[in-house]
């Protein structure tokens, strides 16, 4: 009887390390979402470059967005060093086909961003390599995380490629606003 009692009840440790992992899932979380903020303002901020707006905006955003990461990770990473002793979450084992097809589609990203100069002008190239290396972001943790992150790059990747053919006048506003709608989707799907 008394034995069910014991297995009935979680140890402490466990409720501390869920705690933990809770306060790294809102750090995640706050970060995903002020850098989709940002992604989208600097895209509306350059767009508006165009009409005569000050052309400091677009980075003083995302210093503000450094800023504030810094200010969170400083604020957050008091939780884990107050962490107990032996509280760490075994890591699960992962599939190698996973990892071959991660591998494999980094490799293929990689391969698309080296010859993107040679088909595209370098004006946009900067947002075209950023939401490659969102996509092969969300591509590691879809691999190692949830199949919800794989889905969000493969939605990434083939507006890259479409916007590549088909829309490239508008790639630095379609990119910057839909890679940051992007980064708070992936912060509204991170669960630690």
């Amino acid at each position: 009887m008394s034995d069910s009692i014991r297995s009935a009840s979680p140890p402490a440790d466990r409720s501390a390390s869920s705690s933990i992992g809770r306060s790294a899932g809102r750090f995640w979380r706050f970060v995903g979402l002020l850098w989709g903020v940002q992604w989208i303002l600097a895209a509306a901020f350059r767009q508006l470059e165009l009409f005569g707006a000050s052309s400091r905006l677009a980075p003083l955003s995302f210093y503000l967005a450094a800023a504030a990461t810094l200010a969170a990770a400083a604020f957050y990473g008091q939780a884990a060093r107050r962490r107990p002793a032996g509280t760490d979450r075994p890591n699960p084992g992962h599939r190698l086909t996973g990892r071959f097809a991660t591998t494999g589609t980094a490799l293929a990203l990689t391969a698309f961003a080296a010859a993107l100069p040679f088909f595209v002008p370098a004006v946009g190239l900067v947002d075209f390599y950023r939401a490659l290396a969102l996509a092969a972001l969300y591509l590691l943790l879809g691999a190692h995380r949830s199949r919800r992150f794989t889905a969000l790059a493969w939605w990434l990747i083939l507006l890259t490629l479409a916007v590549a053919l088909l829309y490239l006048g508008f790639a630095p506003f379609v990119l910057g606003v839909l890679g940051g709608c992007s980064l708070i989707a992936c912060a509204l799907v991170i669960n630690l």
